[in-house]
């Protein structure tokens, strides 16, 4: 049985490569652009304040210009930068999975249309790694492993 495009993994690697190399080109080219990205797969660090965080769109759009652009990254499947939200600036990291960038925006044209974004798979797989334990850690947490951890010792 076939599986579709938007749940092919080797079609997700793609997406995710074609959006690195196009936000690459625009850093190269000095370009400040836009991202439209699924929320759900967003993470910021520190935290956004429930007063902000409870106003964004399912969709949102960051402008990456002036400092954030300047701070902006792509690393791994992940493209990161900073930026102040709210009234008081809030300072946060934002680091959104390649996957979830829905369009890149520049000058008010799309350029570039990603169907994936707003997979559910793709979210689930990413929460379920953002909210498992680390393995050692549930090993050693667990108290029936107290013999096996003293013997080792």
């Amino acid at each position: 049985m076939k599986t579709s495009m938007i749940n092919d993994y080797r079609y997700k690697e793609l997406i995710e490569g074609q959006i690195a190399d196009l936000i690459e080109y625009l850093f190269e080219s000095n370009r400040t652009f836009n991202v439209v990205s699924n929320i759900q797969a967003i993470s910021f660090e520190p935290a956004l304040p429930k007063s902000i965080s409870n106003n964004f769109k399912p969709l949102t759009l960051f402008a990456i210009s002036g400092y954030t652009f300047e701070s902006a990254y792509v690393e791994g499947d992940f493209f990161f930068f900073e930026a102040g939200f709210g009234p008081a600036n809030f300072a946060s990291l934002v680091k959104i999975p390649l996957f979830a960038i829905m369009q890149v925006v520049i000058d008010d044209n799309v350029v570039f249309i990603n169907m994936i974004a707003s997979n559910d798979k793709y979210i689930k797989e990413l929460d379920k790694k953002r909210t498992s334990p680390k393995s050692t850690s549930v090993f050693l947490s667990n108290p029936d492993n107290k013999d096996l951890i003293d013997k080792l010792k």
